[in-house]
């Protein structure tokens, strides 16, 4: 998912992770981040903390 993109972009984020774990389970695969390093708890959990401080940036007044 390209940021920006869609206006709840957590929520987004988190019916693509779901789909695409559902995927991994039933063909037997591995998911995997932008740079094909599989992808842990803590590598989604750091993919949670991109997208809520671009969130917050985004919020942010513009100087």
């Amino acid at each position: 998912m390209s940021m920006p993109g869609p206006t709840n972009s957590m929520q987004a984020f988190e019916f693509m992770l779901e789909t695409a774990q559902c995927v991994v389970r039933n063909l037997g695969g591995e998911l995997k981040d932008e740079r094909r390093s599989v992808m842990t708890p803590q590598t989604i959990e750091h993919c949670r903390q991109r997208i809520r401080e671009f969130e917050r940036k985004q919020r942010s007044p513009r100087q």
